[in-house]
């Protein structure tokens, strides 16, 4: 049996089983759409907070979809606090972008808790892309 997900009484895609509940940054994926661009499926997803938004699950997967756009204005404009815990991260001091980054935005140098430091982009941390050093605690 299919399950049809609306949204405010519109049909707006299938419930997918193989998608349906992974989580990338705040939004949730619960089905996919019928709205294909170029090959890219489109999936409906919820955000935290509270509103609708199609994307590719690719997008979704390398960051490029990771809220509906509600958090675009805060997430470059506060620094974050000495002490601030992000998951296993904790912040240390701002950072200098490394030579061997593409990545722009700031960065901020984080000790976790395996006891290693890295300096992660600020955006990657805050919105849950980046969890730990890359150390595999649990």
């Amino acid at each position: 049996m299919i399950k049809k997900v609306y949204v405010k009484g519109v049909l707006v895609g299938v419930l997918d089983k193989e998608h349906a509940g992974e989580r990338f940054g705040d939004l949730v994926v619960y089905g996919r759409t019928d709205f294909v661009k170029g090959r890219c499926r489109h999936y409906l997803a919820r955000c935290s907070c509270g509103e609708w938004v199609t994307a590719p699950l690719g997008g979704m997967r390398r960051g490029d979809n990771v809220s509906c756009g509600c958090k675009r204005g805060l997430n470059n404009t506060k620094s974050l606090k000495r002490g601030s815990r992000f998951n296993k991260l904790t912040v240390i001091c701002k950072a200098p972008r490394p030579e061997t980054t593409n990545k722009t935005g700031h960065f901020y140098k984080f000790s976790c808790e395996c006891g290693n430091k890295k300096v992660l982009p600020r955006y990657e941390v805050v919105v849950g892309l980046r969890k730990s050093c890359g150390c595999g605690v649990s």
